[in-house]
């Protein structure tokens, strides 16, 4: 959620210094709950769960959005339905 109110706000969680700790941003540290299916809720965790899978994949939109100029997730005004 963090990642998806960031890029709504154009702020790159990849780059800005506040979100960058011990050389990790946000979507390295998401990255780190992937399972060959989806996300983990925990690093405890034994598998993936759906709403942790949704919730990621929902991030990495969010993100790849940003990073493609495109507008935010939830804006999508420039999406051109054919």
């Amino acid at each position: 959620q963090v990642i998806v109110a960031l890029t709504a706000l154009g702020i790159d969680p990849t780059k800005d210094g506040r979100f960058i700790k011990g050389g990790n941003n946000l979507i390295n540290v998401l990255l780190s709950f992937a399972t060959e299916t989806g996300f983990q809720h925990t690093m405890e965790s034994t598998g993936d769960n759906g709403m942790s899978t949704e919730q990621g994949y929902y991030a990495l939109a969010a993100y790849k959005r940003l990073a493609a100029g495109q507008t935010s997730l939830y804006d999508m005004s420039d999406v051109v339905i054919r």
